[in-house]
């Protein structure tokens, strides 16, 4: 799971479905009230789909999100998301980072740096960390 300032949390889950496809699990997000969250969302289409995403990071100022997915149009067998609000405060649709962070293997657990310099995330188990310039890229 993952926080914004405001407390929001955002984090990834596959209850209320159907529990025979236990890889289905999508990125919700539940807003912080007084000392409570509220009942928690799913994030729609523009992030979530019939496949799993999980593994949720949101910059502390709600700008982006990067997430694990498998998808069939990805690089690997997990690869990394990225997804960018609108001046709207809209999640707009998400983008395979591509081969700057992706490879044949599987990414996941994306984290960047409270300083905002470095993007982490595991590749098969290893931890690898790059430049976060590379978010840039997407705005």
């Amino acid at each position: 799971m993952s926080f914004t300032n405001d407390g929001t949390m955002y984090f990834s889950s596959n209850g209320g479905i159907d529990q025979k496809d236990d890889k289905n699990y999508d990125i919700r997000y539940s807003k912080s009230v007084g000392d409570k969250f509220t009942t928690s969302l799913k994030l729609n289409d523009v992030i979530n789909t019939k496949h799993y995403e999980a593994d949720v990071f949101v910059a502390p100022d709600e700008s982006y999100l990067i997430f694990c997915a498998e998808r069939p149009d990805g690089l690997g067998k997990g690869d990394l998301f990225i997804s960018l609000k609108d001046k709207n405060g809209n999640w707009q649709e998400s983008t395979n980072m591509g081969k700057a962070v992706n490879s044949e293997g599987y990414e996941f657990c994306p984290f960047v740096s409270s300083d905002g310099k470095y993007l982490f995330f595991s590749r098969d188990g290893d931890i690898f960390w790059i430049d976060a310039k590379v978010i840039n890229a997407f705005r």
